[in-house]
């Protein structure tokens, strides 16, 4: 079971009947004032003064959790129980309600696995030469360079989302790429943009491909055919100027949610 972040606020993702299909639980507080709490299998309230009863509402959704075969089935069954407490207005006037929770998605559903197609899996850049003066303080860049990133997408529109990885540093999640092994120059690092519109500095984050994983990118909704993705790679300054060879490896993982 992992999280699923939605406005801000973190929901536990639960297995459903399908494989590689989770879903969120909502819980909502109304009659007569309202109140949003967190998804989870513990949800705790305590009523106003004006509420003299109250309602509890759940709704769902699913989430994709891992790899989906083609199938198409009529009802996807969401169980989970949940404990809802919540404190009186008066000392001593406590309660707790436990139900279960048996959710039923009805409908017709054809889950397809709709993925896209790399056109280039290995992508290299080279970076022009830069000089001491290029990059005269601490945070200074320089030499942005641009590349682009391909994809050809099936007819059926699906939206894609990116996570850049530091190869040399799996759990670096700030925007400075690390220099690979063999690299002889000090005091810089690579720093990688995108390109669409203003640039964008990429923060790198875990190399997964789970919705809402942390630092993922959205880059297209409704996607078909085509698609072209455009980026920036630069120096930075980190520290006291040493001449050499600057290399850096960055992998990208591709989310179809």
């Amino acid at each position: 079971m992992g999280n699923y972040n939605e406005s801000g606020v973190n929901y536990p993702v639960y297995p459903s009947s399908v494989p590689g299909i989770g879903f969120i639980i909502k819980h909502s507080i109304v009659n007569p004032a309202s109140a949003t709490v967190p998804g989870g299998t513990t949800i705790s309230f305590t009523p106003t003064s004006s509420q003299m009863s109250f309602n509890s509402y759940i709704a769902g959704k699913l989430i994709k959790i891992g790899n989906i075969s083609n199938v198409n089935v009529s009802a996807i069954t969401l169980p989970v129980t949940y404990t809802l407490t919540y404190t009186g207005r008066s000392v001593g006037d406590n309660a707790t309600a436990t139900s279960s929770f048996a959710g039923i998605a009805i409908g017709n559903y054809t889950v397809q696995n709709v993925s896209c197609t790399v056109n280039t899996n290995s992508l290299q850049v080279a970076l022009p030469d830069v000089a001491p003066i290029d990059l005269p303080s601490l945070n200074s860049t320089a030499k942005p360079t641009p590349f682009n990133l391909r994809l050809t997408c099936p007819s059926t529109s699906v939206s894609i989302y990116m996570t850049m990885t530091d190869n040399s540093d799996p759990g670096n999640t700030g925007n400075q790429l690390s220099l690979s092994p063999g690299s002889s120059a000090r005091g810089v690092k690579l720093q990688i943009l995108r390109n669409s519109g203003t640039p964008a500095l990429v923060n790198f984050g875990p190399d997964s491909s789970a919705a809402g994983n942390l630092n993922q990118l959205q880059m297209a909704t409704n996607a078909t055919g085509s698609q072209s993705f455009p980026f920036l790679v630069r120096y930075i300054r980190t520290g006291t100027l040493s001449g050499g060879t600057v290399n850096g490896l960055a992998t990208f993982t591709m989310s179809y949610q």
